[in-house]
C-alpha cells in the first residue's frame, strides 16, 4: 500500500505536459547509454567466447590471464568517469566555457590513460610471473597488447563521459556499434592463424576504431583540434600535482 500511495502523485504529475517533457528528455538522454551496453559487452567478451571453440583449453587459460591483468586500469577509470559529468553539465555555464572545460578534461583523461597504460606495460612481465606463475609466461605478448588496448579503452570510456556531459550521449552507442563489426571481422580473420595473439590484436583495433569515432565527435562538440584535445599541457600537469598535494 505505501508503494501505491507514492506512485499515485507520480502518475498524476506525469500527466502534466511539463512533467511529460522532462521524463521524455531523461529517457532520450539515458537510452543511448543503456543501448550501448550490449555491443560493449560483445566487444569485451566475444574474443573469449570464440576462443573456446578454436583453441585448446590451455591456450584459452593463457588468454584469460592476460585479459585479467589488462583489467588493472578498470578501477581507476571507473572511479574517474563519474566525476566528469558534473563538471560539464552545469546549465548556467557559457557554451564556450563548457567547451574549454571539456577540452581540458580530455587532456587530463589522455594523461591518466597514458600513464596508467605505461605502468601496466612496465609491470606486465613481473605481474604474470608473480601472480600467475611461470606456466603463464607464453601469454606475455597478448598481455602487452591488451595492456595497450586497456589504456585506449579507458580513454574511450572517459571520452564518452565528456560527450555525455556536453549533452551528446549517443556517441558511446555509435562508437560501440562501429567497432563491433571491425572486432568480428578481425577475430574471424586472425583467430584461426594467430590464436590468442590475434584476439588481442582484434580487441586493440576495435578500441582504436571507437577512439576515431570519439575524436570526430569531440572535435564537433568542442570546436577544438586534435592537439587541444589530446596533448596535455604543463598547466594540466600542474593542476593534477596541486590536487594531489592538497590537504585532505
Amino acid at each position: 500500500m505505501p508503494f501505491a500511495i507514492e506512485i499515485i502523485p507520480f502518475a498524476v504529475n506525469t500527466a502534466h505536459p511539463e512533467m511529460r517533457t522532462a521524463v521524455r528528455g531523461l529517457l532520450l538522454f539515458g537510452a543511448p547509454g543503456a543501448l550501448a551496453t550490449l555491443p560493449a559487452l560483445l566487444n569485451l567478451r566475444l574474443d573469449q567466447v570464440l576462443l573456446t571453440t578454436l583453441v585448446p583449453a590451455s591456450e584459452l587459460g593463457l588468454y584469460v590471464a592476460a585479459v585479467a591483468w589488462s583489467g588493472g586500469l578498470s578501477p581507476i577509470i571507473g572511479a574517474t568517469a563519474p566525476l566528469i559529468l558534473p563538471l560539464l553539465s552545469g546549465g548556467e555555464a557559457q557554451p564556450e566555457h563548457r567547451r574549454a572545460v571539456a577540452a581540458k578534461v580530455m587532456r587530463l583523461s589522455v594523461l591518466l590513460s597514458v600513464l596508467g597504460g605505461l605502468v601496466l606495460l612496465a609491470t606486465t612481465p613481473l605481474a604474470l610471473r608473480l601472480l600467475f606463475g611461470e606456466p603463464f609466461l607464453p601469454a606475455m605478448r597478448a598481455a602487452l597488447i591488451l595492456a595497450v588496448a586497456s589504456a585506449v579503452g579507458g580513454l574511450n570510456t572517459l571520452s564518452g563521459e565528456v560527450l555525455r556531459g556536453m549533452g551528446e550521449p549517443r556517441w558511446s552507442l555509435v562508437a560501440e556499434l562501429t567497432s563491433l563489426p571491425v572486432n568480428l571481422l578481425l577475430l574471424w580473420l586472425l583467430l584461426p592463424t594467430m590464436g590468442i595473439l590475434g584476439a588481442a590484436l582484434a580487441s586493440l583495433a576495435a578500441y582504436l576504431v571507437a577512439s576515431a569515432v570519439f575524436l570526430v565527435a569531440l572535435r564537433g562538440s568542442t570546436g577544438r583540434g586534435v592537439a587541444a584535445l589530446y596533448l596535455p599541457r604543463r598547466a594540466d600537469l600542474d593542476g593534477l600535482l596541486l590536487l594531489a598535494r592538497a590537504p585532505r
